[in-house]
């Protein structure tokens, strides 16, 4: 459907489409949004773990799952969440 569309605005209008020319580096021109959301309020994220876990300490560190359930995050957060609370009171002791 979408091409006898097509075909049939370049008979009957004269329109034709024009094709959007990429600079050569296409991926370096737009922003990396993702790049941009990881690292976006990890600080925040730091504290309210602190603040959700306070009794966390060396050989007590929560699971990844209960990580993920209290601070509804997901696996990857989770393991930073898990790794600076585990660095935080290693470094305490």
């Amino acid at each position: 459907m979408g091409t006898e569309l097509l075909t049939w605005m370049r008979r009957n209008t004269g329109m034709r489409p024009q094709p959007s020319i990429a600079s050569g580096d296409a991926a370096a021109d737009a922003p990396d949004e993702l790049a941009r959301r990881r690292h976006s309020g990890a600080p925040g994220l730091l504290a309210a773990a602190e603040e959700a876990f306070p009794a966390a300490g060396a050989g007590n560190v929560p699971s990844l799952r209960e990580i993920q359930r209290e601070l509804h995050i997901g696996q990857g957060k989770a393991q930073r969440v898990q790794a600076h609370l585990a660095g935080r009171h290693a470094n305490a002791v």
